[in-house]
C-alpha cells in the first residue's frame, strides 16, 4: 500500500466545495474506485488541509503527522502553502516572505526524512476583483506578493531537487472561471482542475 499526504490550508481542506470535498477528496474516490475494481493498487490518500494555517502550522505538525501514516512503499507528500500566509492585516503580513521560505524549506527537510517524492504547489493567482482589495475579514492580499512568494517556492524545490507544480500560470488564464467569488479558493470547477493535473503524477503509485 502507498499513502499520499496533501498538507494545505482551506484549499486543500475543500472549502467553497460544496458539491465534491476539493481535490484531494476527488482522488481519493478516483483511487478508491480504481483498486475495488481492482485495475489498480491500493493507495491511501489523507486530506490533512487545515483552514487558515500558514507555514508556521505546518512546520509545527508535520513530522508527527507523517509519522503516523508514512507506509513501507511508494508514497508522495504534496505541500500547498502560501495564500494565507501572503495576507496583510492591520498592516502586517500574516508570515513575511522571508520567514515564509524559511519555513517551507525546513517543512521539506523533515518530509525529505520519510519520502523523495515531495511536492510543492503554487499559490493560485487571486481574482481582479480583490487584488490589493480589503475583504470583509480585514486582509488585504496582493498579486504581486504571489509571484513573490511563488518564486521563493520555486527556488526552494530547484535547490531540494523536488517538484514544483505551477498551478498559478494553469489558473492565469482563466482564473475567473476557476476561482470561487472570494477570489482566493477555486470553485467546483476549479477543484476538479486541480484534480486532473495531480491525476498524472499518481499514476506511478496507483498502477
Amino acid at each position: 500500500m502507498s499513502t499520499v499526504l496533501f498538507f494545505g490550508d482551506s484549499i486543500t481542506y475543500g472549502e467553497y466545495d460544496g458539491v465534491f470535498g476539493g481535490f484531494a477528496d476527488i482522488l481519493k474516490r478516483f483511487s478508491l474506485a480504481e483498486f475495488t475494481s481492482e485495475k489498480a493498487k491500493e493507495v491511501t490518500i489523507y486530506n490533512l488541509g487545515i483552514p487558515g494555517e500558514t507555514s508556521e502550522g505546518i512546520l509545527k505538525r508535520i513530522e508527527p503527522e507523517i509519522q503516523a501514516r508514512i507506509s513501507d512503499r511508494h508514497d508522495a507528500v504534496f505541500l500547498f502553502y502560501g495564500a494565507n500566509d501572503l495576507a496583510q492585516k492591520e498592516g502586517r503580513y500574516l508570515v513575511p516572505v522571508k520567514d515564509f521560505a524559511l519555513h517551507i524549506s525546513a517543512v521539506v527537510d523533515i518530509a525529505l526524512k520519510f519520502t523523495k517524492n515531495i511536492y510543492i504547489i503554487s499559490i493560485l493567482p487571486l481574482g481582479d476583483h480583490i487584488d490589493g482589495k480589503i475583504t470583509p475579514n480585514g486582509k488585504i492580499r496582493r498579486e504581486s506578493d504571489v509571484s513573490d512568494y511563488n518564486s521563493h517556492l520555486k527556488r526552494i524545490s530547484t535547490l531540494k531537487n523536488i517538484r514544483y507544480l505551477d498551478l498559478h500560470d494553469l489558473f492565469s488564464g482563466s482564473k475567473e472561471k476557476l476561482l470561487s467569488s472570494d477570489g482566493v479558493h477555486p470553485n467546483g470547477k476549479g477543484y476538479w482542475f486541480i484534480a486532473d493535473y495531480l491525476c498524472p503524477l499518481l499514476h506511478e503509485l496507483w498502477y
